[in-house]
């Protein structure tokens, strides 16, 4: 792969990452609290950097602010296979294994073993 095909896949995946942020609601580090800090470290939620700061996607969490099984379940799935980006990726995109063409985040509370089965057959695909 030349220098300019390199250049170009990181411009692409910068311009996903920063199109991801625009259409994702999310906290940023300073409005995590001691319950979220607990999650992170639990595995339970996942988040990612950005420009310096630490951002969590806020579809991770139920309309009451507590964290859903279903996402630490998908969480130990893609963890081994995939970044952090790369699962908030998958989360914010069709998903046409067990989602049916979903968005696996549009899922996690109406469907969750839809979420988790699609996100084992990411993990034994080893799709990223």
């Amino acid at each position: 792969m030349t220098s300019d095909s390199t250049d170009n896949m990181a411009k692409r995946w910068r311009e996903f990452q920063e199109s991801l942020l625009r259409s994702e609601e999310y906290m940023a580090r300073a409005e995590f609290g001691p319950r979220v800090t607990k999650w992170l470290k639990e595995s339970a939620i996942f988040r990612v950097e950005w420009n310096g700061d630490e951002i969590i996607p806020l579809f991770q969490f139920s309309p009451e602010g507590a964290t859903i099984p279903a996402m630490q379940s998908a969480l130990l799935c893609l963890r081994p296979i995939a970044s952090d980006w790369e699962i908030f990726a998958w989360f914010c995109q069709s998903d046409s294994w067990s989602c049916q063409g979903q968005k696996p985040k549009d899922l996690l509370l109406s469907n969750p073993a839809a979420v988790v089965e699609a996100a084992k057959h990411m993990a034994a695909d080893d799709w990223f």
